[in-house]
């Protein structure tokens, strides 16, 4: 009886002694495949949490290396553009105002 409380597929009706250890086999075979599949889903979290880590730390490295950069050159940081259109001038203006460069830099007011 105390198995036939345990079993989802037992409640509420009566069966006999070797159905009742049957679905109770079948119901243990499902909660191992169930902890299998979430082992399975915690480490590929893992892997994630882990590959999301190193890519902050890539990230932060080029921020670094972007602020060094434009301090090196006088530059100050433009946020970017709302669209790839003022987003190519950004860049092109940024690169215009490097040392040696003498092209114009095309005015973002007139977009």
């Amino acid at each position: 009886e105390d198995l036939r409380d345990i079993v989802p597929a037992c409640r509420d009706s009566s069966h006999t002694k070797q159905t009742i250890l049957d679905k109770a086999l079948q119901y243990i075979d499902q909660i191992m495949r169930n902890i299998k599949s979430q082992e399975k889903s915690i480490a590929e979290l893992s892997v994630e949490r882990s590959r999301q880590a190193e890519l902050q730390r890539e990230h932060q490295m080029w921020q670094a290396k972007m602020e060094y950069m434009r301090k090196s050159y006088g530059l100050q940081h433009h946020p970017p553009a709302p669209s790839s259109c003022t987003t190519a001038i950004h860049h092109f203006n940024v690169i215009s105002s490097l040392p040696g460069h003498h092209l114009r830099k095309i005015p973002t007011e007139a977009i």
